[in-house]
């Protein structure tokens, strides 16, 4: 399993930034070494530079020549009650067959036309750059995935290359005191689906397998970037208290 160069290339910024540090910003413990298949690392102190995928910002989805209902579907996916929409149809998806039949006729229907339909999307676009994505994920789940190091995406995943929307804007801490996001990277020729600038968001495809290589925990992140953070609309923010869990995409 490789772990992509530039995530590798990022961590190791990440990590020459924490050993500059005399000491931690506050007294949160790090997580006990090996209590989970891949120990945390503690760093007091580092900074992440964000680029902005130039290539993917100038081609928003209707401009793509999507037949309507594909279009349709993607403007589903950001429809005002987006968040009781989408919340319900990723849980179809990761529902089993036999879960799936049990849902109103009608919504199977419609949801097996979304799903269609993303899936054409995502298939006729891909990236032709190196790109680095992010994903906030709720304290319960970052222990599920912390403790298998591993985890299976059944649904369509949504990214931003803007760290601090999931950190800042939705992000959430949990009883350890720390934010969790999931870092992953996409390769020239990889699929995924940039649907708008509103939150810089980046849909994956469903049914993938995801491996923690790496888990960072640091006390004082510095973030930087080439565009206007969303948080602020400055090119500059910082959080404390935030866990990296790096993962990359399994061979099935």
């Amino acid at each position: 399993m490789k772990v992509p160069s530039l995530i590798i290339l990022l961590l190791l910024l990440v990590s020459a930034a924490g050993c500059a540090a005399s000491a931690p910003v506050a007294d949160l413990p790090a997580t006990p070494a090996g209590s989970y298949p891949v120990p945390p690392e503690y760093i007091s102190e580092a900074t992440i530079t964000l680029v902005q995928p130039a290539a993917l910002v100038s081609s928003p989805y209707t401009d793509r020549g999507f037949s309507a209902a594909t279009t349709a579907s993607i403007s589903w996916w950001l429809s005002p009650d987006f968040y009781e929409n989408t919340n319900l149809y990723r849980r179809y998806l990761r529902s089993t067959e036999a879960e799936q039949l049990a849902y109103p006729g009608e919504q199977q229907i419609f949801f097996g036309f979304i799903t269609e339909h993303l899936d054409l999307a995502i298939t006729e676009s891909d990236t032709d750059e190196e790109i680095i994505l992010f994903r906030g994920i709720s304290p319960g789940f970052a222990e599920t995935v912390l403790s298998n190091a591993a985890y299976d995406e059944a649904a369509f995943a949504s990214t931003s290359y803007d760290l601090t929307i999931p950190l800042i804007t939705y992000g959430s801490s949990g009883d350890d005191g720390y934010s969790n996001i999931l870092l992953l990277s996409r390769s020239p020729g990889d699929h995924l689906l940039y649907i708008n600038e509103g939150e810089r968001e980046i849909l994956l495809p469903r049914d993938l397998t995801w491996q923690v290589v790496m888990v960072t925990e640091i006390g004082d992140l510095s973030i930087e970037s080439d565009f206007p953070l969303f948080s602020n609309g400055e090119m500059h923010e910082s959080v404390q208290h935030v866990r990296l869990i790096t993962i990359v995409e399994r061979e099935s």
